[in-house]
């Protein structure tokens, strides 16, 4: 939690002593609608792949790409970040996650009738 204090601590820094009334919102807002875009590029780029490749493939590419952005940002406190005080919560929560987005794929949304 450290490493997320002392981020959002340097976002919120003034550059120079200078600021712009507004700046941050707008800098709020831009950031907003590029993790919308990313989000919204990742489901589909998800659900294209599992037309050619099996899902569990996709899924599993999706988590290491996710995992190796993960390190890259946390760089030095990745293990302490991980350690949870709920294993089982947190395991309950990646075969949900896990779930959720295999069953997105078309092969699984099979119609009825």
């Amino acid at each position: 939690m450290r490493v997320l204090a002392r981020a959002f601590a340097l976002m919120g820094r003034e550059r120079d002593g200078l600021r712009r009334p507004g700046s941050d919102q707008a800098r709020g807002i831009a950031l907003l609608l590029a993790a919308i875009l990313g989000f919204t590029l990742m489901d589909a780029t998800a659900k294209h792949l599992t037309l050619t490749y099996h899902p569990a493939q996709v899924i599993w590419a999706r988590f290491i790409g996710n995992l190796l952005i993960f390190a890259l940002i946390f760089r030095g406190a990745m293990l302490p970040l991980l350690r949870t005080r709920q294993p089982g919560m947190q395991f309950a929560r990646a075969m949900m996650q896990l779930g959720s987005v295999g069953c997105s794929s078309p092969r699984c949304n099979t119609s009825v009738g």
